[in-house]
């Protein structure tokens, strides 16, 4: 059975905030936007994918998901793992076998990447994509029926491990560049080339 892909975005106006030292509040809107395009549009080319649904407080990311062709889920309050928690509820309730969530900043994800994670699930095992530095989480299927507390945030690896033990599922994890190569920090930008490009005014 086709996955239900969620993507949760926070406020754009608030989103990649710790990128502010190399990009000014219009550049990391238009990076979110631009990365959130990305990943859609995988997850919509990924013949595992049946749905995709983008969870957001933010009106203008809901235009963009209907633009984009996906599910807009409107998220009343709470953060990112709030989100997941929504798009949990949905796949409980529309009976989807298996939930994918994947975060909106990566710009190396490829349908490869996304086909080969979703081979690795079923029905007693979730499978986690770590980020580059195997701290945090970047992509996490398990099956809808079996409900875990969604951990994302730092160090969300180990907490996403102890909640699918605590599910009495069996965990596993897929590692390859496009999975793992996020965009958090002016650091990530720079070596993902994805830095704002500056004009320079030369004196005749």
């Amino acid at each position: 059975m086709p996955a239900l892909a969620i993507v949760p975005v926070q406020h754009l106006n608030r989103a990649k905030s710790r990128l502010a030292p190399a990009f000014d509040p219009a550049a990391r809107q238009a990076l979110v936007q631009m990365l959130l395009a990305h990943v859609v549009t995988v997850l919509q080319a990924t013949p595992g994918v049946g749905t995709v649904v983008v969870v957001t407080p933010d009106q203008t990311v809901l235009a963009l998901a209907e633009q984009y062709g996906t599910r807009g889920l409107w998220q009343a309050a709470g953060g990112l793992n709030e989100a997941v928690q929504q798009g949990q509820a949905l796949a409980q309730a529309e009976g989807w076998g298996t939930l994918l969530v994947v975060l909106g900043d990566l710009p190396h994800l490829t349908v490869a990447n996304v086909t080969a994670l979703l081979a690795l699930a079923d029905a007693a095992t979730a499978v986690l994509a770590p980020d580059r530095h195997g701290q945090g989480t970047n992509l996490l299927a398990w099956p809808a029926a079996k409900p875990l507390d969604p951990q994302f945030g730092p160090g969300s690896r180990w907490r996403h491990r102890r909640v699918a033990a605590q599910a009495g599922l069996c965990i596993r994890e897929y590692w390859a560049w496009g999975t793992a190569a996020d965009c958090d920090t002016p650091d990530d930008a720079a070596q993902l080339g994805l830095l704002p490009t500056t004009t320079v005014a030369w004196d005749e």
